[in-house]
């Protein structure tokens, strides 16, 4: 996996003989789906997502990296706590991540596109239940975790001049498991997306 990562970050700062970028700004929401050893619930909030794309390759189908970032939406939920006497408390999980892809783009006609992306997404997520820090063996504590875990997509693209504005969707599922906290996480965005031309080199 970390390899993998390298070999993106390589091509995406490498030289080429051509090479074209453009950028990105994406609104949309996420659904956040958590299966944890404390709680399980599905939750939807709002989304940031910016990016910057390196066209490498086009004839008849176009290739391009991508780097972007995505900044969501703190998500809450209360939950009753059955191993503490049944109290009312309070999850909270605050995301971010830094993605690194790459995305094969198909045009249908002169102005729509379809395309489909895989890449790796460095992730951190801060995790808090209830309001008191404590250690992650009890059901009150506040943590950090981070890792690195691949990403699918898949989107459309309208663009009527050197401009785009598309519908991109992307799935990212995580597992944590650490000391006495197990979760899994499956995070899926759907986003509107301008996207513009940055250079030609």
């Amino acid at each position: 996996m970390r390899n993998l990562y390298l070999t993106f970050i390589f091509l995406f700062f490498s030289s080429q003989t051509y090479a074209e970028l453009s950028g990105s700004i994406g609104i949309g929401s996420f659904e956040l789906d958590i299966d944890s050893s404390i709680t399980s619930f599905e939750k939807r909030e709002k989304n940031l997502n910016l990016s910057v794309d390196k066209k490498i390759y086009c004839h008849h189908v176009c290739l391009f990296l991508g780097l972007g970032i995505d900044f969501l939406d703190e998500v809450n939920q209360n939950y009753l706590d059955q191993g503490g006497q049944g109290q009312l408390k309070n999850f909270t999980v605050d995301t971010k991540a830094i993605n690194l892809g790459m995305k094969i783009s198909v045009p249908l006609s002169r102005e729509i596109s379809i395309f489909a992306s895989y890449g790796l997404s460095y992730w951190e997520s801060d995790l808090t239940s209830s309001g008191q820090p404590r250690t992650i063996q009890n059901t009150d504590f506040k943590n950090t975790f981070d890792g690195t875990d691949d990403f699918i997509g898949f989107g459309v693209d309208y663009s009527p001049n050197n401009h785009k504005i598309g519908i991109h969707y992307k799935n990212l599922e995580v597992e944590i498991v650490e000391g006495g906290f197990n979760s899994k996480f499956d995070l899926s965005d759907i986003s509107l997306v301008w996207s513009f031309p940055l250079a030609n080199f």
